[in-house]
């Protein structure tokens, strides 16, 4: 049945306009935004096998596509794309750079933000900077309808955050965590954020810039964007109730996040992500598969 796959997947990269595309979810908002895209996605690890073909492989986490490869996907002629959501390790030496970079040469590489990319300094041609596409959240914001005011997104099952969701439960009762948003949409999980006057998240920026397109302010551990004022870096864990008590009591908040929205349907425009996207998705599928 092997080489009956490798058949079907290269003769449907030269004669099959459709697109399918094995993805590997990143436990994100981004997970919802990519599916807006409306591509055919499977992402259950065992619909791999003689029934189905891909044109291509997405994986959101570069470690595990390093250390867990799946070579049945490549003997099955499957190109892949990589994700790269999170700047570089401080614990990643520069040689480790080098040698990840070398490891990856062959591979289509997307990453998310201008502070991402210079942190990486990958130096090669299959690499490629594609800003966050946030979709519009097309409510209207009224920050008088903001029922509760904190969120702790902990998404991909960090022990931190659940800690931390404890110590500021403490202090503020209206406080809420959420551990999973598997196979809830955009428009929902908008829905879910715009109840909320305070986001945290300490995972990846695109939690971040879809908190702040809902009006909220978000708290996070990185500065991935120094033009963006709504998102505020916590630099010591045991003042954040202090922090959270300014945002509270400020009077021009809602100015700033106005600003950003603003910013962000610009700078992190949806239908730009999408058309870039795309353009990258057709020429991955359309490219000799490299090995």
């Amino acid at each position: 049945m092997e080489l009956k796959n490798i058949s079907y997947n290269i003769v449907n990269k030269v004669l099959d306009s459709n697109i399918r595309i094995y993805y590997e979810n990143h436990n994100s908002i981004f997970d919802a935004i990519f599916k807006e895209l409306n591509y055919f996605i499977v992402n259950e690890t065992n619909s791999v096998g003689e029934h189905f073909y891909y044109d291509m492989k997405i994986i959101n986490d570069y470690f595990r596509y390093i250390n867990n490869f799946n070579d049945s996907l490549m003997d099955m002629q499957i190109s892949n794309l990589v994700f790269f959501h999170q700047k570089c390790p401080p614990q990643l030496k520069k040689e480790d750079r080098i040698i990840l970079g070398n490891s990856l040469r062959k591979t289509q590489k997307v990453i998310f933000t201008e502070s991402n990319r210079i942190d990486w300094n990958f130096d090669n041609s299959r690499t490629t900077l594609i800003k966050y596409g946030i979709p519009k959240y097309e409510n209207e914001i009224n920050p008088n309808r903001k029922t509760k005011e904190i969120l702790i997104l902990n998404l991909r099952n960090n022990d931190q955050l659940q800690t931390l969701f404890q110590h500021i439960k403490n202090q503020y009762q209206n406080t809420d965590i959420i551990t999973s948003i598997a196979g809830i949409n955009i428009k929902k999980i908008y829905e879910i954020l715009s109840q909320y006057k305070i986001v945290i998240d300490i995972d990846t920026p695109v939690n971040a810039l879809s908190a702040i397109s809902c009006g909220c302010i978000s708290l996070g551990v990185d500065k991935f964007d120094e033009k963006i004022n709504s998102h505020i870096q916590i630099l010591d864990f045991r003042t954040i109730n202090g922090l959270i008590q300014n945002i509270l009591n400020s009077n021009n908040i809602n100015e700033v996040v106005s600003q950003d929205i603003a910013y962000i349907q610009k700078n992190y425009n949806f239908e730009n992500f999408e058309k870039l996207m795309s353009s990258l998705i057709l020429k991955t599928k359309k490219e000799p598969f490299l090995k």
